[in-house]
């Protein structure tokens, strides 16, 4: 399935809101991988969908104003059953002079009464307005310059990854070695990443990727495969000087909080998979696959460092 451009822009809402097809999902990344203008429009609508979840919880409405809308529902109603009773043709005149007088006089209050109500409707919509606008300027104030914040969670990026694993979006490079060791020397010598080595008991480094991570932001990704029951763990493995410099990705607060030395993790539920951080040396790692956060930690094989733990 190919799409075309603004066949892409009206699937941006469905897929943030996880409502695309699999077909249609596997066709907007790959369109995406290419058109950058409509890559950003989908990243900053993720960014505004997330800064107004964050910022915003669902919050039921106070009783005095269900009491006050069930109100104006029910002038209106009304007010529209008197629009259609009110008949003012020429052929509604009675020859009876009493009931002309009397028809007349009722006319005459229904439409009174019925152009009292109708600036009804204009107060409501007003009111409409006013509220959103009252959410856009506290939303606006709670940044420090009054713009929105160009962030985006590492773990969800992670996450949106692993959803489209299959094929990553935007790979620079894919090696397959034949070890873990061979796997290391890869990374020194052609990225110049230097990092620890994770090793899961029961699987097998299958794959070494170099992928935009988001916006010009290249990482390597190590994809460890266990074949007993056919499961992939990928770790995404960060420079961590290189990480704080991109303000346009931020890390769990509590995770950064958490993970100090060598035995600490962080795990973050994102849409019902658990990303798995930790840091050593100076490199952030950040697991993920269908296993529990505490299971994939298991895994991890002991190695001579420090606690000789994770």
């Amino acid at each position: 399935m190919k799409l075309t451009k603004k066949q892409a822009l009206n699937l941006i809402a469905s897929i943030i809101d996880g409502e695309a097809t699999e077909t249609e999902s596997h066709a907007f990344f790959n369109y995406i991988k290419k058109d950058d203008t409509v890559r950003k429009q989908y990243e900053s609508l993720k960014i505004v969908r997330e800064l107004v979840k964050k910022n915003y919880k669902r919050e039921k409405a106070p009783d005095h104003l269900k009491t006050k809308i069930t109100e104006l529902i029910a002038d209106l109603e009304w007010e529209k059953k008197l629009s259609f009773r009110i008949d003012n043709s020429p052929n509604s005149i009675k020859d009876v002079s009493k009931d002309r007088i009397s028809n007349s006089s009722s006319a005459s209050n229904r439409n009174t009464i019925f152009k009292l109500l109708k600036p009804l409707r204009y107060v409501a919509a007003a009111a409409v307005i006013f509220f959103f606008s009252l959410i856009t300027i506290e939303l606006l104030e709670r940044t420090s310059t009054g713009q929105l914040p160009v962030y985006q969670s590492l773990e969800e990026i992670v996450f949106t990854h692993f959803q489209n694993s299959d094929e990553f979006n935007g790979v620079l490079v894919s090696v397959t070695p034949d070890d873990i060791n061979h796997a290391s020397e890869y990374l020194e010598a052609q990225l110049s990443y230097f990092p620890r080595m994770p090793v899961f008991d029961g699987a097998e480094i299958t794959e070494v990727i170099y992928s935009n991570f988001m916006g010009n932001y290249d990482v390597p990704i190590l994809k460890f495969h266990q074949e007993e029951i056919d499961e992939n763990i990928y770790v995404f493995a960060f420079k961590l000087d290189e990480l704080k410099k991109e303000k346009s990705i931020k890390r769990d607060s509590e995770a950064v909080k958490h993970c100090q030395t060598y035995g600490d993790y962080h795990i973050r539920e994102v849409n019902g998979k658990h990303i798995v951080s930790w840091k050593w040396g100076d490199y952030w790692y950040a697991a993920v696959s269908n296993h529990n956060g505490n299971d994939v930690i298991a895994m991890v094989e002991p190695m001579e460092e420090e606690n000789n733990n994770w």
